[in-house]
């Protein structure tokens, strides 16, 4: 039914604005009668030891799936053997008829997606394969205020772990416990840098950012590192230059139009189009001297923490996900903002404000991080706190001071990927 009412929407006549607002509302509310309502969390004291499962989009070019890799990975290091589970892969192949399997009897579930992808799965699941788990849910948002369709959703997990502080003041007027657990960071030290690979300049200061059309340029603000950038350096002399890494910018066509004729004649700044692995993104980070980061809200800002983690600064909009850990000597380049009403032409982002970064600000930031050798030895010498503080959450023993801790049967095994 779904399907076609798509097909047939698309085939329509429609003003392309009409479209942007018409199509979400539309399909979410098809959606809501097709589905029934989710049934009631597990009461505690039905729920029996078992393995720990971390279910996302493990096996996908995502912020959200980067993540979750991280936090199977920070808890394998830490000793309790977490079994992957991929749901975009499981769900393809489920149907209501053939339920998403799950490995095991209780112990506890921690799905790392959103509230949306959450509300799919259990759907898909069979009841019983969730009715004596402990439910954890990960998720992350770049508003002050939670969807109103993830609010109901947040009720049926025990808890919901947010990456700071910004995102579990979101969450915490809709679920009944909300933990910030900051994502990990992996093993920096494995970083390769590679200029050459890139087509860095070995000679030339080179500053990077990141969007994702998914994730819309609105809101990670591409435009704003391009214009910025060109306001610190107005004419090119091949000593410095930004590349713009990006993934996915058809998905935001008018963005990405904006994007490209601010930068039109100006060699010095380059558009770094394709899909990198985890090793190849820190690889790339790696191989850059600074990261520029004008988001109007992130959620966390892992990049920002990994190129800090790597001892390089980050130029980046005082505001939402990241203040968390750009504290002390990684406030100096915070750059200064003012909240304004969100507006987003995908229509993704609605109501609510976030914020806007002062260009010229973020411009005398730019030119006194290639100016300043101190400050970049500063950022070089700070390095190691970054990793030290994201990552003690996650520490074994620090991991078993939490409620979910009594739930896991614990075994030494290898962990295990379900099919």
């Amino acid at each position: 039914m779904i399907p076609i009412a798509r097909r047939i929407w698309k085939a329509l006549p429609v003003p392309a604005r009409m479209r942007e607002i018409v199509s979400p509302l539309a399909f979410k509310a098809l959606d809501a009668i097709r589905r029934p309502a989710l049934p009631p969390r597990p009461a505690l004291e039905a729920i029996t030891p078992g393995p720990l499962i971390v279910s996302g989009m493990l096996d996908e070019v995502l912020g959200l799936s980067r993540a979750a890799r991280l936090t199977a990975e920070a808890l394998d290091a830490a000793g309790l053997a977490p079994v992957r589970h991929d749901l975009r892969r499981l769900q393809m192949a489920a149907t209501r008829e053939t339920p998403l399997p799950a490995p095991g009897p209780g112990g506890v579930w921690l799905m790392h997606c959103n509230a949306p992808e959450a509300s799919v799965a259990l759907h898909l699941v069979a009841p019983a394969d969730w009715s004596r788990r402990y439910m954890i849910g990960y998720w992350a948002w770049e508003l002050g205020d939670l969807p109103r369709d993830w609010r109901p959703v947040a009720k049926r997990f025990h808890e919901i772990w947010a990456p700071s502080r910004f995102v579990a003041d979101a969450i915490a007027p809709y679920a009944d416990h909300v933990r910030v657990m900051p994502h990990p960071l992996p093993d920096i030290s494995a970083a390769r840098r590679d200029r050459a690979r890139f087509g860095f300049p070995e000679d030339t200061f080179v500053f990077c950012a990141l969007a994702d059309g998914r994730s819309t340029f609105a809101r990670k603000n591409p435009l704003g590192a391009a214009l910025a950038y060109r306001r610190a350096f107005p004419e090119p002399d091949g000593s410095t230059r930004l590349v713009l890494k990006l993934v996915q910018p058809g998905a935001d066509p008018q963005g990405m139009r904006a994007l490209t004729a601010a930068i039109e004649g100006r060699d010095d700044i380059a558009i770094l189009e394709q899909d990198l692995t985890d090793a190849e993104m820190l690889s790339f980070l790696a191989s850059a001297d600074a990261l520029v980061s004008l988001h109007r809200s992130e959620g966390f800002g892992l990049a920002i923490a990994e190129m800090l983690a790597l001892g390089r600064p980050a130029v980046a909009t005082d505001w939402s996900g990241n203040v968390d850990f750009m504290q002390g000597v990684h406030a100096q380049t915070l750059v200064r903002c003012t909240m304004v009403p969100v507006s987003d032409p995908t229509g993704r982002y609605r109501g609510g404000v976030w914020a806007e970064p002062d260009l010229d600000h973020a411009a005398e930031l730019l030119r006194r991080v290639v100016r300043d050798p101190a400050l970049r030895q500063a950022y070089a010498d700070a390095a190691p706190t970054i990793a030290e503080q994201l990552n003690a959450p996650w520490a074994r023993a620090n991991l078993e001071q939490l409620p979910f801790a009594a739930k896991l049967f614990r075994k030494d095994a290898d962990a295990a990927v379900v099919d």
